[in-house]
C-alpha cells in the first residue's frame, strides 16, 4: 500500500523546468523509462512464463501408447502370425499431488510478479531522483550535444545524473 503510495506521488508530482521550458518532464521519462528499460522487460516477461506454468503444474502427464510386436512368442502360437499388442496407459497421481504442484508453481508466478512490481518501482525512483537532478543543472552549463545524450539517458532510466560523466 505504501509502494503503491509513493509509486503515485512519483508519477504525478510535477517536476520545475528549470531550463526555461526545455525541461524534462517526469511523467514522460517514466513513461520512456518503463517501456523501454531491459531489465524491467525481462522481469515482465519472467512474470508472464512464471504465470503460464501454473496450468501445465496441475494437469496430468501426458497418456503413453505402446505398440508391441513379438516374433518369437508368434511361432509358438497355433496361426504362426507374430503377436501384436497395443496399449494406452495413463499415469494418475496421489489426489493431493496435482493440487500441491499448481499450489507451488502458483507460489513462484507471484513471486516473480513481485520481483517485476520491485524492479519497476526502482525503476521509478531512479528516474524521478534523475529528472529532479537534472532539472536542477541549467542548460547553459552543458554543450549542447552532451546536453541531448543526457537528457536521452534520463529518459532511459541508464544515467544517474549530468555531473557523472
Amino acid at each position: 500500500m505504501v509502494r503503491a503510495a509513493v509509486f503515485a506521488f512519483l508519477l504525478l508530482a510535477p517536476v520545475p523546468a528549470g531550463r526555461g521550458g526545455e525541461g524534462l518532464r517526469l511523467d514522460e521519462a517514466l513513461r520512456e523509462a518503463l517501456a523501454s528499460n531491459p531489465e524491467l522487460l525481462a522481469a515482465r516477461k519472467a512474470s508472464e512464463a512464471a504465470a503460464a506454468r501454473i496450468p501445465q503444474a496441475a494437469a496430468l502427464n501426458d497418456p503413453l501408447l505402446e505398440l508391441e510386436y513379438d516374433r518369437i512368442n508368434a511361432d509358438r502360437m497355433a496361426t504362426g502370425r507374430p503377436m501384436q499388442m497395443y496399449s494406452i496407459t495413463q499415469e494418475l497421481p496421489f489426489p493431493v499431488k496435482l493440487y500441491y504442484r499448481a499450489k507451488i508453481a502458483s507460489r513462484i508466478a507471484r513471486a516473480a510478479h513481485a520481483n517485476y512490481l520491485a524492479k519497476e518501482h526502482d525503476i521509478a525512483a531512479r528516474v524521478a531522483a534523475a529528472v529532479r537532478r537534472a532539472s536542477s543543472v541549467p542548460a547553459s552549463s552543458l554543450p549542447n550535444s552532451q546536453f541531448r545524450e543526457d537528457r536521452a539517458a534520463f529518459s532511459s532510466g541508464v544515467a544517474t545524473s549530468p555531473s557523472a560523466r
